[in-house]
C-alpha cells in the first residue's frame, strides 16, 4: 500500500481494484516514448515534468492488488465448505491459488488469472457499493476514527490493510466456490493441460454475463464472525477426478437455458425449424458459440467428448467407470444418428438435443447396467468384435440381448428364487425395450435388434411365470415334486425354443401340453392310479371313498347309489363284498386336498400366461388360439354311462372338474375386448352365437346380454380412459355426433341385428352418452344456464330420447340421476318450466299432479315405525292423539325404539308439513295443541326428550325453523338424517353415543376432546412401515434437520449443514444432542381441525387404518352431531373448529354433502342407498348393547379426551358397523322393497320407473324383447377407486393382496409421486440461483416469476411451480400430522398460491423453507414405502438406489387415476351368470394386484435423501461446533505449560495476540474439514500446508523455544482468545460487548472479597481459561437464557461445563468457590481475577 494514505481519501475499495487506470498508465507510457518533446520552448520541459509528477501520483496504483489477494487466500479458503468428506480440497485450493496469483509476471497464463480475478473483485465490490451508497468513499476516515480498530493492528496503514481484506475476503471466497465447483481449477493448475482448455477456462471466467458469482455481503475483519459458503458440487465422478471441460455444470445450465428459450420461441413462432434448430441457431449467436466456432476443428472434437462425459455425469447416475464409457458409446451413438445426413459439425447443443430426443432409452439403459451388473463384462466382449458406438444407437439392444442370453444360459442358477428374481428386476426395462414405440421412426438396425430380442425373452418371461407361480408355490406344501415341476421347467423352455409366440397356435398347445403332462404326472405321485374327479357329480370328491375296485366317489353320492340290492360300484359295477361300509379315506382325502392345490397353481400360471403374453401388444392372437381358449370353457363330460354332454368351468387346461350348474364367465370376452372393437368382432360374435345355442340358455337370454353389453360397456370406458385427456367441448361433441347417426340409423331402419355384437356395442356407447347427458344435467343449478357446448348437447340427447320412439333412454336417464342425485333431485324436474323436463316419458308428466309425498327413509325401522307414522298421520288428520298410544302400544321393540319411532313420525307427519308452499297446509293451532298434550302425557317419551318431541310439533327446532312458505331451514335428505340423528342420541343408551350426544348438546363438554377422525400424529406408526427406514430425519444439537439413509440409523459422524455441529453417530447409536426427530411433541390436535372441505374429489383415507366406509360413516356421524351443537350452541361449537369459522352451521352441511359423496363412491351405491346406509347405521347404534368379542378393548370416556380414546371409540364404531355393511346388499333389498311398497310412493311415477318396472304404465317400450327390459336398462354401479378399496376391505385384503391394500390406502397421495422430478427440478435450480445469497428479494412466488426475462424460461417456472403448490395444497393435511419433518402448524393451515410468501418454495431446513423440504421427503417416502411393500410381497433383496439428485421420470411412481389406473380395474372386473340367476360382478383382486405392481411399482428403484436440493442458512462459525469436529479428525490435548507462558511473554502487544489469534482461526477452519498428523508442528503447517510463511512470524517467534503441535490448537485459541480480552481490559475496552447484560451484573463487596480469597488459593490461569471460554461458547448465543438461567450457581455451571470437556477439575473449584456468586456475576468474576492477574505479573 502506499506510504502517502491520504491518496486513499474519497476513493471507494472498488477503485483499489479498477484495472482501467492501470491500462491508461501504460498507453500513457507508450505513447511518451513515441513523442518527439520540442525542448527549445522555454517552461516545456518544466511543464512535461509538472504533468508527469501529477499523472505518477494520479495512476500509480494505491495498493498492490496481488499482494492483497494473496493474503486473503487462506481466510477466504477457510470459509468453504464442501458437501460430504472433501476437507482436503480446502488445502489443495490454497495450493492451486497461491501458485495462479503468485509474484511470477513472466508466466501469461498466470497474469490473465491474476487480472481476470481482479477484474471479478472490481465488480463484485462495485455491485456491493451499489447496494450500500452511504459511507463508501468515506472508509479511511472511518477506520481512523475507530480507536479498537487502530489498537488491533497496531499502525494505521495496517488498520486500513486489514479493511480490505475484511472486505475482500468474502468475496473472494464466493468467487472462488464457483471457479472450483467439481475441482474445476485443477484444469489451471494441471501442466499438461490441453492450450484449449485453458483458453475455454479463461474465457468463461472472464464473461461476467455468462458465469455470475453471488454477491457475499460481509466486511467482517476476523473469521470468526464471518459466515461459512457452500461449495456446490453437480457431478458424482467415480474415483473422484475433476471435470474435463472448463465450467461444464454452466455450460450444461447454459445450454438448457437456451433450449427452453428455444422451445418457446418455436412454440410462439409456429411452423419453422422447430426448437432443436432454433437451439441451434441461438447457441452460435452467443459469445460462448463464437468462441467455440473459432476454435480449431480438433479441438472442437476433443471438447465434444469431452463435454459429452461431463453431462452424463452431471445428468445420470454413474456408479463405475464401465458403466460411464458404455453411456458415453450411447450418447455418441445417439447424436450420430439424430445428425445423420446432416452436414453441419456436431457441437455442444447436439449432446443436449440427443440425450432429449433418446432420453428414455438412455435412463433405460444405465437403468439395466446397474440392476444387472453381469451385463457390463457381456458388452465389454461385444465390443471387442464390433464398434458399439456406431451411427446408430443399439446399445441398450444389445443389453437387453445380452440379458437374455444369460438368463438361458444360467437357467435357475445358482437358485430359482435368485434366478426369478433376476428376470422381474430386468421385466420392466427389458419390456419398455420390446414395447412398441420404443425406437422411434425408422426403427432401422435397432428395429431389427429388438425383434430378435423378443423371441428370448418372451421364452424366459414364460418361464418365469412358471417358476413363479408352480415351482415355488409347491416347495413350502409338495416338496416332492420338486424335481419332477424342475423337469417340466426344462420342458417347457424347450418346446418354446423355436417359436415363444404364444399368440399362434403350436406353442400356446406346446404349452399346454406340458401343463397337462406334468399335473398327470404330479397325480400319479399323490396316488397310485392318479387323482380323479367323482363320477358322479364331476368334481373333486369330497370326503372321498375309495371302492375295492379303486375307483374314488364322494361319500354322499355312493351311499345315495348304493342302496339295498345294489352293491356294486356305481361306474364299473363291480360287485362289493357284503358287509361293505362306505369309510372316509383320510390318505385319499389329503391326497385329493395336495391335487387341488397344485391344480390351482397350474391354472394360475396358465391364466396369468394367457393373460399375460396372449392377449399383450396392439396384437390379438390368432384366430386359432382364440378359438382354443374359448373352447376351454366347455367340455363333454359323461356322467356314469349316460351320453356325453356339454357343461361348463373354469377357464383352464384341464377337463377334470367342472361346474355343477352351468356358469357363463366373462374371462375371455374381457381378453378380447381389449382390442379395438373391429378387430374382435367376429371372435365376440361367434362366441355369442355358441352361447345363444346352448340349451341351458334357452328360456332367457337377458342375463346373457347384460353380461355382454357390461363388457362392452367397460371395455368402451377403458380405452376412452386410455385415450389422451380431451377439452369437455369436443367429449360433448363427439357424443352428440354418436346420438345424431343412431337416430338416423333408426330412421332408416339400417340397424344391426338386435341380438347381434355390434347393437349391443351401440346399446353400451349409447348408455355412456346417456351417463354423460346426467353429469351434465347433476350440475344444473337453479335458473343457471349451462354453458353452450353443454346446452347444444343437452338440446341432441332431448332429441335423440324424444324422437327415438324408445323410452327406455328416458328411463335409463331418470334411473341414473337418481342413482347419482336421488330421487329427490329427480323430481325437483317436474316443477313447472323446468328446462329438463323432457327426461320423463309422457306418462310421467301427465301424472305430476297426482305425486303424493316423498320417500320415507325412516321404514329402515321396518313395519312398526310404519304403523306408528300412520297413526300420528291419522292423529293430526283428526286431532285425535289416542291412536297413537294404541300403535305404540303394539311395537314389540323397546322404548327407546318406540320413542324413535314417536319421533320420526312426529317428524314425517307434523315438521314436514311447515316445508309447504301452502300455508293451508300447515298444522292447525287445534291440531298442535292435541299433539303437544300427548307429548307431555306420554310414558314413552322420557322428560329429556319431550321438549324435542314439542319443538317438532310447533317448528321451534333452530336447525330447521322455517322463514317464510318455501323458505325453510335444513330440509330433503340431510334434515331427515340430522332428526335420525338427534331422535337415536336423545333415545339410545349405548355407550358409543355418549361422545356424540356430547357434541350435539352440550358442545362445552367437548373443547378439549379428541374428535373421531381427525388427523393424528402417526410418525410412530409411520416408524414401523418397512421402507421409510431410508427416510429418516434427525435434529442435530441445535434443531436443524438431518437426513440418515441406508438402514435410517447413523453408522457416521459428520457435522450438520446448517451449522456445523457434530451429528451421526457409530454403531446404530446417536452422538449426544443427536436426536430422532420423532421424539418431538406430538402434533395430535383437539377439536375440528379438517379446514373447508376440499372442493375436488380427491379420496379422504383414514390415517388409522379403519376401514374405508366405517371411516366415513365415523366421521359422517360427528358431523351431524356438531350440526345439532352449532343450531342449539354455535358459539360454543365455534370453540371446538379450527380454524375459527363465522357460519359453522353452513360450514357443517358442507362437510356432510362431501361426506356424504365420498361414502357414495366408496360402497359404489346409488344416492339414495347411500343415504339409506346411514339410517341403517343408526337403527344399529340404537339396537340394545350387547358383548362385543374384544369388548374390554374399547375403553374410553364421554369426552374423549385423549387420542387412545377416541381411537378406542372408532374401533367400537367399526366393529358395530363391519357386519351391517357385509350383508349391506341383502339389507337395502329388503328396505327398498318396503319403501317401494309404501302406499306413500307406490302411485309416484318416478318413484315406479326408479324402484319398480316401468313397463306395466309406459307404452312406448318395445314389448317381448330379450334386449329392452327393464333389466338391461337398470343402473349399473360405476366402478371407483374408493369403491375398490372398500371391496378389497371387505375381504380383508391387507392379508390376502397387501400390495393393493397398501396401495389402495395411499392411493390419493400415491398419484401426486409422478410429480416429484419437476419439484426436484425446481428445488435445483432454486439452489443453483440462491446458494450462498444472504437473502431472496421477492415478496411473492409470483413476483419471483415475473423478475425473469426470458419467456420461455418465465413459462417452465410457472408450469413449475404451480405443480408444487397443486401438489402441497393436496398434501399439507397429511404433511402436518404424518411427515417426517414436524412443520409448525401455521404453515399447513391454507392453500398457498403465487402470492404467498416466496421462501415456502425455497428448499431449506428451517423457516418457511421447511414446507419445500417437508414436501419432497413425504413424496419419497411414499414412494419407498410402495417399493417395500412390493419387495416384502415377492421376498426380493432391496432394489437399487437412487439419490434425489438423479431421479427422473421412470424412478417414481407414475400413473394417472383416470388414464392408467381406472382402465386396469375395469379390465379386471369380471362376470358371470348362473343357470336361472342374474348376472354377479366381481373384481379380481389378486390380478389388480399383479397388475398394479408390474405396471407401477415393479422395478422401482428406493430414493434416496442423498443429493436433496437444500438452500444452506450462511451459518456464523460456533466454536463449540466447530472444536467438535476438529477433536474428531484431530485428537487434542492440553497446552503444555511453559509453551503457554512463553507465548504471553513474547505477544506483548494487543495487535500481536490478534495476529496470531487471526493465524490459530484460520488453522481451525481448516483442520475442521480436513484433519491432520496431530503431531506436526503448528508453524510448519502454516508454513507448508496453508503457505502462510510470511505471516507467521511473530507467531513463529513466540514458539520459537516452545514449539506447539496441531494437537494443541484447540488449546491455543483458548490462551489466546483470553490473552486478547487481558490486553483489552488492560486498555480499558469492554471485552464482552457481545455478552447479555444480564450476565454482566456487578460482584457485591463481599462476593468480591471471597472471590480474591478463593484465587489467592487456586489456580488463577485455570479458572481464567475456562470461565473465558465458558462465556464465549455458551452466553454469546442470545437465545442462551432459556438453557443458561443467570440465576444459577457459577461454580455449578462452571464445574459442569468442564466436565463436559473430559478434562482435570480443581478440586478446590468445587470445594471453596463461593456460593453466592452466581452466573449473572460471570463477567465481573472473570474480569476480576484478569485484573488480580496483571497485578501479580507487575509485581
Amino acid at each position: 500500500m502506499v506510504a502517502d494514505v491520504t491518496q486513499l481519501q474519497d476513493m471507494p475499495i472498488s477503485q483499489l481494484f479498477d484495472p482501467q487506470p492501470e491500462e491508461e498508465l501504460e498507453a500513457r507510457s507508450d505513447q511518451e516514448e513515441a513523442m518527439e518533446v520540442d525542448t527549445d520552448k522555454p517552461g516545456a520541459m518544466a511543464d512535461r515534468e509538472v504533468d508527469g509528477s501529477k499523472a505518477q501520483r494520479g495512476h500509480r496504483p494505491a495498493l498492490d492488488c496481488g499482494s492483497l489477494l494473496r493474503s486473503c487466500i487462506q481466510s477466504a479458503v477457510g470459509l468453504l465448505r464442501d458437501p460430504g468428506e472433501h476437507g482436503q480440497r480446502n488445502v489443495r485450493r490454497v495450493e492451486i491459488l497461491l501458485g495462479l496469483l503468485g509474484e511470477d509476471a513472466g508466466d501469461i497464463g498466470k497474469a490473465s488469472f491474476a487480472r481476470a480475478a481482479q477484474v471479478r473483485l472490481h465488480h463484485l465490490l462495485l455491485r456491493q457499493e451499489e447496494s450500500c451508497v452511504l459511507g463508501r468513499k468515506d472508509w479511511v476516515a472511518q477506520e481512523a476514527s475507530n480507536p479498537d480498530a487502530l489498537q488491533e493492528a497496531g499502525t494505521f496503514r495496517h488498520t486500513l490493510w486489514k479493511r480490505v481484506q475484511g472486505v475482500v475476503t468474502p468475496l473472494l471466497a464466493s468467487m472462488v466456490a464457483i471457479i472450483d465447483r467439481d475441482s474445476n481449477l485443477e484444469l489451471l493448475a494441471t501442466p499438461n493441460t490441453r492450450a484449449w482448455v485453458r483458453e475455454l477456462w479463461m474465457f468463461i471466467f472472464n464473461d461476467i454475463n455468462l458465469l455470475s458469482i453471488p454477491l457475499v455481503t460481509n466486511d467482517a475483519r476476523s473469521n470468526s464472525d464471518r459466515a461459512h459458503i457452500l461449495v456446490q458440487s453437480y457431478a458424482q465422478r467415480p474415483g473422484e477426478a475433476c471435470s474435463a471441460v472448463p465450467f461444464s455444470w454452466r455450460i450444461r445450465d447454459y445450454v438448457e437455458e437456451l433450449w427452453v428459450q428455444a422451445q418457446y420461441i418455436s412454440a410462439a413462432a409456429g411452423p419453422g425449424p422447430g426448437p432443436a434448430g432454433k437451439l441451434e441457431e441461438i447457441f452460435l449467436q452467443t459469445p460462448l458459440g463464437c468462441f467455440l466456432a473459432g476454435l480449431p476443428a480438433e479441438a472442437r472434437r476433443e471438447l465434444l467428448l469431452f463435454y459429452l462425459r461431463d453431462f452424463l455425469l452431471l445428468t445420470m447416475q454413474v456408479s463405475t467407470e464401465p458403466a460411464l464409457e458404455l453411456l458415453q458409446m450411447a450418447l455418441w451413438s445417439c447424436i450420430q444418428q439424430l445428425r445423420a445426413g446432416s452436414p453441419e459439425e456436431p457441437s455442444l447443443p447436439w449432446v443436449h438435443r440427443a440425450y432429449q430426443h433418446f432420453r428414455i432409452r438412455l435412463q433405460n439403459f444405465s437403468r439395466i447396467l446397474t440392476i444387472h451388473p453381469p451385463v457390463l463384462h457381456s458388452l465389454a466382449t461385444a465390443a471387442q468384435s464390433q464398434d458399439p458406438a456406431g451411427p446408430e444407437m443399439v446399445l441398450d439392444v444389445w443389453a437387453a440381448m445380452a440379458c437374455t442370453e444369460l438368463l438361458t444360459r444360467d437357467l435357475l442358477k445358482p437358485s430359482p428364487q435368485a434366478w426369478l428374481r433376476a428376470v422381474k428386476s430386468l421385466a420392466v426395462p427389458v419390456e419398455l425395450l420390446c414395447s412398441e414405440g420404443y425406437v422411434q421412426a425408422p426403427a432401422g438396425r435397432a428395429g431389427d435388434l429388438i425383434r430378435e430380442v423378443r423371441g428370448p425373452w418372451t421364452r424366459i418371461f414364460s418361464v418365469a411365470l412358471f417358476v413363479e407361480h408352480v415351482l415355488l408355490g409347491t416347495e413350502d406344501h409338495s416338496p416332492e415334486l420338486r424335481a419332477l415341476v424342475t423337469d417340466c421347467v426344462f420342458s417347457l423352455d424347450k418346446c418354446l425354443q423355436g417359436n415363444s409366440d404364444i399368440k399362434t397356435l403350436p406353442p400356446f398347445l406346446a404349452v399346454m401340453t406340458v401343463l397337462c403332462e406334468c399335473k398327470d404326472r404330479a397325480s400319479r405321485t399323490f396316488a397310485r392310479f392318479g387323482i380323479q374327479p367323482c363320477p358322479v357329480c364331476l368334481v373333486d370328491p369330497r370326503s372321498p371313498v375309495c371302492l375295492p375296485c379303486d375307483h374314488v366317489f364322494c361319500q354322499d353320492c355312493v351311499k345315495q347309489s348304493l342302496t339295498m340290492g345294489q352293491m356294486a360300484c356305481p361306474l364299473c359295477l363291480t360287485e362289493l363284498p357284503d358287509g361293505f361300509s362306505p369309510t372316509v379315506s383320510q390318505e385319499m382325502s389329503d391326497a385329493i386336498e395336495r391335487h387341488a392345490r397344485f391344480r390351482r397353481l397350474c391354472i394360475g400360471f396358465f391364466v396369468d400366461l394367457v393373460s399375460t403374453l396372449c392377449f399383450k401388444d396392439n396384437c390379438p392372437p390368432s384366430r386359432d388360439v382364440v378359438q382354443a381358449l374359448l373352447a376351454l370353457l366347455f367340455t363333454e363330460k359323461t356322467l356314469l354311462r349316460d351320453p356325453p354332454q356339454s357343461h361348463t368351468k373354469s377357464l383352464s387346461p384341464f377337463d377334470d372338474v367342472v361346474d355343477k350348474t352351468p356358469v357363463i364367465r366373462s374371462v375371455v370376452l374381457k381378453l378380447l375386448l381389449k382390442y379395438s372393437f373391429p378387430a374382435v368382432k367376429d371372435h365376440i360374435q361367434d362366441y355369442l352365437s355358441r352361447l345363444e345355442r346352448k340349451p341351458f340358455l334357452d328360456k332367457d337370454k337377458t342375463e346373457l346380454y347384460v353380461l355382454f353389453s357390461s363388457c362392452l360397456e367397460d371395455s368402451i370406458q377403458e380405452r376412452s380412459s386410455a385415450l389422451p385427456a380431451r377439452d369437455e367441448a369436443t367429449g360433448l361433441r363427439e357424443d352428440g355426433q354418436f346420438l345424431e347417426a343412431c337416430l338416423l340409423r333408426g330412421r332408416r331402419r339400417d340397424l344391426a341385428p338386435e341380438a347381434s355384437v355390434e347393437y349391443l356395442q351401440e346399446m353400451a356407447q349409447i348408455r355412456l352418452c346417456l351417463d354423460r347427458a346426467c353429469e351434465v344435467l347433476s350440475e344444473l343449478q337453479g335458473d343457471s344456464a349451462p354453458a353452450e357446448a353443454r346446452r347444444r348437447f343437452l338440446q341432441q340427447v332431448e332429441r335423440f330420447c324424444t324422437q327415438s320412439e324408445n323410452d327406455w333412454y328416458r328411463v335409463y336417464l331418470v334411473r341414473r340421476l337418481a342413482s347419482r342425485q336421488g330421487l329427490e333431485f329427480v323430481q325437483s324436474f317436474l316443477q313447472a318450466g323446468h328446462p329438463a323436463q323432457w327426461v320423463f316419458p309422457h306418462e310421467v308428466l301427465a301424472q305430476q299432479e297426482d305425486l303424493l309425498g316423498q320417500m320415507d327413509r325412516f321404514l329402515v325401522h321396518g313395519l312398526e315405525y310404519k304403523a306408528v307414522r300412520d297413526a300420528v298421520g291419522k292423529a293430526v288428520l283428526e286431532s285425535k292423539p289416542s291412536t297413537i298410544g294404541a300403535a305404540l302400544g303394539a311395537c314389540r321393540g323397546s322404548q327407546a325404539h318406540q320413542a324413535t319411532y314417536l319421533l320420526l313420525a312426529l317428524f314425517r307427519e307434523v315438521a314436514m308439513l311447515y316445508q309447504a308452499r301452502n300455508t293451508r297446509l300447515h298444522p292447525k293451532r287445534e291440531q298442535l295443541e292435541a299433539l303437544c298434550k300427548s307429548i307431555e302425557e306420554s310414558q314413552v317419551l322420557s322428560s329429556d326428550v319431550r321438549p324435542f318431541a314439542t319443538a317438532l310439533v310447533t317448528n321451534s327446532l333452530p336447525l330447521l325453523r322455517t322463514v317464510g312458505p318455501g323458505h325453510g331451514g335444513l330440509a330433503g335428505t340431510l334434515a331427515e338424517l340430522a332428526v335420525h340423528a338427534a331422535a337415536t342420541l336423545l333415545c339410545g343408551r349405548h355407550r358409543v353415543l355418549e361422545p356424540l350426544r356430547n357434541l350435539a348438546f352440550s358442545p362445552a363438554t367437548m373443547v378439549a376432546a379428541f374428535l373421531p377422525t381427525m388427523p393424528e400424529d402417526m410418525l410412530a406408526q409411520a416408524r414401523r412401515w418397512q421402507g421409510l427406514e431410508t427416510v429418516r430425519w434427525y435434529r442435530c444439537p441445535r434443531g436443524h434437520l438431518c437426513a440418515v439413509g441406508e438402514c435410517g440409523r447413523p453408522m457416521q459422524q459428520s457435522v450438520c449443514i446448517d451449522c456445523g455441529a457434530p451429528v451421526g453417530g457409530q454403531n446404530h447409536r446417536s452422538i449426544t444432542g443427536f436426536t430422532d426427530a420423532q421424539n418431538d411433541v406430538d402434533r395430535t390436535q383437539t377439536g375440528h381441525v379438517l379446514g373447508s372441505p376440499a372442493t375436488g374429489e380427491e379420496a379422504v383415507a383414514s390415517d388409522r387404518e379403519l376401514a374405508p366406509a366405517a371411516f366415513l360413516l365415523a366421521r359422517l356421524l360427528t358431523h351431524l352431531a356438531m350440526l345439532w351443537g352449532a343450531a342449539h350452541s354455535p358459539q360454543e361449537l365455534t370453540l371446538l373448529v379450527k380454524p375459527a369459522v363465522r357460519d359453522p352451521g353452513a360450514f357443517l352441511q358442507q362437510h356432510l354433502q362431501r361426506d356424504l359423496r365420498q361414502l357414495m363412491r366408496t360402497l359404489g351405491k346409488s344416492a339414495d342407498d347411500t343415504v339409506q346406509v346411514v339410517h341403517l347405521v343408526l337403527c344399529v347404534l340404537l339396537r340394545e348393547q350387547h358383548p362385543l368379542s374384544g369388548q374390554g378393548s374399547f375403553s374410553f370416556n364421554a369426552t374423549l379426551s385423549t387420542k387412545e380414546q377416541r381411537n378406542s371409540w372408532e374401533k367400537l364404531l367399526q366393529a358395530l358397523v363391519l357386519p351391517e355393511l357385509e350383508r349391506l346388499d341383502k339389507t337395502l333389498l329388503e328396505v327398498n322393497g318396503l319403501i317401494s311398497r309404501d302406499e306413500r310412493i307406490s302411485s309416484n311415477p318416478v318413484a315406479r320407473i326408479v324402484l319398480g318396472d316401468p313397463a306395466a304404465f309406459l307404452r312406448r317400450l318395445p314389448r317381448a324383447s330379450a334386449l329392452h327390459c327393464s333389466r338391461t336398462w337398470s343402473c349399473r354401479a360405476r366402478l371407483t377407486v374408493e369403491h375398490l378399496r372398500h371391496v378389497v376391505e371387505q375381504k380383508n385384503g391387507r392379508e390376502g393382496v397387501p400390495v393393493l391394500w397398501r396401495f389402495l390406502q395411499k392411493e390419493a397421495e400415491l398419484r401426486l409421486v409422478k410429480f416429484l422430478p419437476e419439484i426436484l427440478a425446481l428445488q435445483r435450480d432454486l439452489v443453483k440461483w440462491f446458494q450462498n445469497v444472504p437473502e431472496a428479494e421477492f415478496q411473492s412466488i409470483r413476483g419471483f416469476i415475473d423478475s425473469h426475462d426470458s419467456g420461455g424460461l418465465k413459462q417452465l417456472l410457472l408450469s413449475r411451480v404451480t405443480l408444487f403448490l397443486s401438489t402441497w395444497n393436496k398434501l399439507r393435511r397429511s404433511l402436518e400430522t404424518q411427515g417426517e419433518i414436524k412443520l409448525p402448524a401455521d404453515y399447513c393451515r391454507a392453500d398457498l398460491d403465487l402470492d404467498s410468501d416466496f421462501e415456502v418454495i425455497l428448499p431449506r431446513r428451517q423457516g418457511l423453507g421447511l414446507c419445500a423440504t417437508a414436501l419432497v421427503s413425504y413424496l419419497i417416502g411414499l414412494h419407498n414405502d410402495m417399493v417395500s411393500a412390493v419387495q416384502r410381497l415377492s421376498k426380493e433383496e432391496p432394489s437399487y438406489s437412487v439419490d434425489a439428485s438423479e431421479v427422473a421420470d421412470l424412478h417414481v411412481v407414475s400413473y394417472e387415476a383416470e388414464r392408467d389406473l381406472m382402465p386396469l380395474i375395469l379390465a379386471n372386473c369380471q362376470y358371470q351368470v348362473a343357470q336361472g340367476g342374474e348376472s354377479l360382478q366381481e373384481l379380481d383382486l389378486e390380478r389388480i394386484q399383479r397388475q398394479v405392481t408390474g405396471r407401477f411399482l415393479q422395478g422401482k428403484p428406493r430414493l434416496t435423501l442423498r443429493g436433496l436440493p437444500t438452500l444452506v442458512y450462511r451459518r456464523d462459525w460456533n466454536y463449540e461446533h466447530l472444536f467438535a469436529a476438529i477433536r474428531s479428525r484431530v485428537p487434542q490435548s492440553p497446552l503444555p505449560h511453559a509453551a503457554a507462558s512463553a507465548l504471553g511473554g513474547q505477544l506483548q502487544s494487543y495487535s500481536d495476540a490478534c495476529e496470531a489469534l487471526s493465524l490459530v482461526e484460520v488453522t481451525l477452519g481448516f483442520l475442521s474439514t480436513a484433519g491432520e498428523d496431530p503431531d506436526m508442528d503448528l508453524t510448519l503447517y502454516l508454513q507448508d500446508k496453508l503457505r502462510m510463511g510470511d505471516q507467521t512470524e511473530q507467531v513463529a517467534k513466540a514458539l520459537h523455544l516452545h514449539p506447539c503441535r496441531l494437537r494443541h490448537v484447540i488449546a491455543l485459541w483458548q490462551l489466546l482468545s483470553a490473552h486478547k480480552s487481558e490486553h483489552l481490559l488492560r486498555l480499558q475496552k469492554e471485552p464482552f460487548r457481545e455478552i447479555s447484560a444480564k450476565y454482566q451484573e456487578r460482584l457485591s463487596p463481599g462476593s468480591a472479597k471471597h472471590l480474591h480469597a478463593f484465587l489467592n488459593q487456586s489456580s488463577l490461569d485455570v479458572f481464567l481459561l475456562e470461565l473465558h471460554e465458558m462465556i464465549l461458547l455458551k452466553l454469546k448465543n442470545p437465545h442462551t437464557e432459556a438453557d443458561f438461567r443467570p440465576d444459577w450457581s457459577l461454580r455449578d455451571t462452571l464445574v459442569s461445563y468442564m466436565e463436559t470437556k473430559e478434562g482435570d477439575i480443581p478440586p478446590e473449584m468445587e470445594g471453596q468457590f463461593p456460593e453466592e456468586i452466581l452466573l449473572c456475576h460471570c463477567v465481573s468474576a472473570w474480569k476480576t481475577a484478569a485484573v488480580l492477574k496483571r497485578a501479580r505479573q507487575t509485581r
